[in-house]
C-alpha cells in the first residue's frame, strides 16, 4: 500500500491543528479557521503525490465536521479538479474515531483501476500527526461499497436481487459516503429511465428497513390520505444494500426554508400522515419483531443520554452555554419521567423534514425507515415539531404556526402526549445545535446562542 506523505496535522498556514481542536485548545473561530482552510491545505498537501506527475491541481471544500473533545475530529471534504472530477473523501484523527479501523490488503485488492483513478491509492494510513485519510468508496467498516461502486459487480448484484433493468452500462453517483456510518447512492440505468437508491447496511437491518417500509405503507393506505412510503424495489442479503425506487419531489426541509407558501398545509399533512402510522395495528413477522423487544417502550433517559453526546463539542466550545444545555437537559428529562407514558404504538422513529418528499406541491412521500419501532408516538410527535422550528428559523420566523398546523393535522390525543411531545421537541432541538450547526462557517456561537434561546422558550410554553 503507498504510505501517505508526511503532514503534520498542523495548519500549514496558522497555529491551530488538528491535536489543539480535538484536546480542545482552541476557541471556536480557530476551530473554524482549521477546518475552513487548514484541513482543505493539509489533504490537499497529502493527495497531490498520489497523482501522476503533472496531474493536478486538486481542490478540497469541507462539507461536514465531527468533534468529539479528547477523543477525534472527523471532517467530510469534497475533492475536486479538473482530471480528478469529484470524489468525496473523510479526513480523521483521533484513535476512537469511525474510521481508524485498519485497511486491509484484500480490500485494496477489490478496488478496481478505474475507481482507483487518477490516485495511486484511496486509502492513506495514519501519518506522524494520527490523521487518516479515505477516499470513496474504500471504507472498511463496509467493505461490500467497493463492489456497489463498481458497475460491473453492481450490475450482478442487481440481477440477484430481481432488478433486471440494470446492465454493465449502469452509472453510480455517491450521495452520502461517510465510513464507519453509512453509505447511499443513486443508482441510474444507461438510458436514464430507471433509478434506485442504494443503501448500504453493517448489519441486516437493512432487511428489517424493508419490512418496516410494509407497515408503514399498509397504515397509510388504510388511512387513505395523500401521503404513501417509499417503496422498497429489492434487498441483497450478501452485500447487506436495500434498494429503494427512486423518487421525484422535493424534500420538505427545502419547501421550508425557501419560504413556500404551502408549508403550513404541508404541515397539516404530516400531521394527519403521522396520526395513521401511530394508530396503526399491523401483523406479520416485521410487526411482531418489533413488539418483543422492550415491550415497545421509549426510554426517555436513552434519549438524554444522546443529546448529551450530540452537544459535547458545544460546552466545550461555548463554557458559557455549558450550564444552559445541562440545566434543559436535566429539567427536561426529570419531568418527562414525571408524566404518564404510553407504548406500543407504531413509530416512524426519524419522522423529519429530511425523510419527507412533497410531490407536485401536494402528494407526501415518506423516506427512511430504518428507525420504524413500537413506543411513546410523543417521540415523532416531538422530533417533527423541532425540525419544524430548525427549518423555519432559517427563515427568520419562530416556526410556531408550522408547529401549531401539524399539531392540528395530528388530531386531539391525550394531553400528557402533548406534554410529552413538548419534552421531546427540546431534546431534539438541543440535539439539533450539536450535529446540525456547521463548525466549518461563520457565526457558531451566535447560532448556538439563538437555537438555545428557541429550545428555552419551548420549554418554558408548558
Amino acid at each position: 500500500m503507498t504510505r501517505a506523505p508526511v503532514v503534520t496535522g498542523r495548519h500549514l498556514a496558522g497555529p491551530t491543528g488538528a491535536h489543539d481542536v480535538v484536546a480542545g485548545r482552541s476557541t471556536p473561530e480557530e476551530v473554524r479557521l482549521f477546518l475552513a482552510a487548514g484541513v482543505p491545505e493539509i489533504l490537499t498537501a497529502a493527495l497531490t503525490p498520489l497523482l501522476p506527475s503533472g496531474l493536478g491541481p486538486v481542490r478540497a471544500e469541507v462539507t461536514r465536521a465531527k468533534l468529539k473533545p479528547g477523543r477525534s475530529l472527523a471532517v467530510g471534504v469534497d475533492v475536486t479538479g479538473d482530471e480528478v472530477g469529484s470524489r468525496p473523501a473523510w479526513v480523521t484523527w483521533g484513535s476512537s474515531s469511525a474510521a481508524a479501523s485498519a485497511v486491509t490488503d484484500a480490500l485494496v485488492s477489490r478496488v478496481t483501476d478505474a475507481q482507483r483513478r487518477p490516485f495511486s491509492t484511496l486509502a492513506l494510513p495514519p501519518d506522524a500527526s494520527g490523521m487518516r485519510v479515505l477516499l470513496a468508496p474504500v471504507d472498511p467498516a463496509f467493505p461490500q461499497l467497493v463492489d456497489v461502486y463498481d458497475p460491473v459487480r453492481l450490475a450482478r448484484v442487481l440481477g440477484d436481487a430481481d432488478l433486471n433493468a440494470f446492465d454493465e452500462r449502469l452509472s453510480v453517483a455517491p450521495v452520502r459516503y461517510r465510513p464507519g456510518q453509512r453509505h447511499v447512492v443513486l443508482v441510474e440505468s444507461a438510458d436514464a429511465a430507471h433509478r434506485l437508491f442504494a443503501k448500504c447496511y453493517r448489519d441486516d437491518a437493512g432487511r428489517r428497513s424493508v419490512e418496516a417500509s410494509t407497515i408503514v405503507a399498509e397504515a397509510l393506505s388504510r388511512w387513505g390520505g395523500p401521503t404513501r412510503a417509499a417503496r422498497a424495489a429489492g434487498y441483497s442479503a450478501s452485500h447487506r444494500v436495500a434498494f429503494w425506487a427512486g423518487h421525484g419531489g422535493t424534500r420538505l426541509s427545502r419547501v421550508i426554508s425557501t419560504g413556500s407558501d404551502t408549508a403550513a398545509a404541508l404541515a397539516t399533512r404530516c400531521g394527519a400522515a403521522l396520526r395513521a402510522i401511530h394508530e396503526h395495528v399491523g401483523s406479520g413477522a416485521a410487526w411482531q419483531e418489533r413488539t418483543a423487544h422492550g415491550a415497545g417502550r421509549s426510554d426517555p433517559a436513552v434519549e438524554a443520554g444522546a443529546t448529551r453526546r450530540a452537544v459535547e463539542h458545544v460546552a466545550a466550545l461555548a463554557p458559557a452555554a455549558a450550564g444552559r444545555l445541562e440545566a434543559l437537559v436535566q429539567d427536561t428529562v426529570t419531568e418527562l419521567l414525571e408524566l404518564p407514558d404510553e407504548a406500543g404504538h407504531v413509530l416512524h422513529g426519524d419522522f423529519k423534514c429530511d425523510n419527507i418528499l412533497v410531490e407536485d406541491d401536494q402528494r407526501l412521500v415518506l423516506l427512511d425507515f430504518d428507525r420504524v419501532t413500537v413506543g411513546d408516538p410523543a417521540l415523532d410527535v416531538g422530533k417533527l415539531s423541532a425540525d419544524l422550528r430548525w427549518w423555519g428559523q432559517t427563515q427568520g420566523r419562530d416556526a410556531a404556526d408550522l408547529v401549531g398546523a401539524f399539531l392540528d393535522g395530528y388530531g386531539p390525543c391525550p394531553p400528557a402526549r402533548h406534554a410529552r411531545a413538548r419534552h421531546y421537541d427540546v431534546l431534539f432541538q438541543l440535539r439539533a445545535v450539536g450535529r446540525r450547526i456547521p463548525l466549518h462557517e461563520a457565526g457558531w456561537v451566535e447560532s448556538v446562542d439563538v437555537r438555545l434561546e428557541t429550545a428555552e422558550r419551548t420549554r418554558g410554553n408548558g
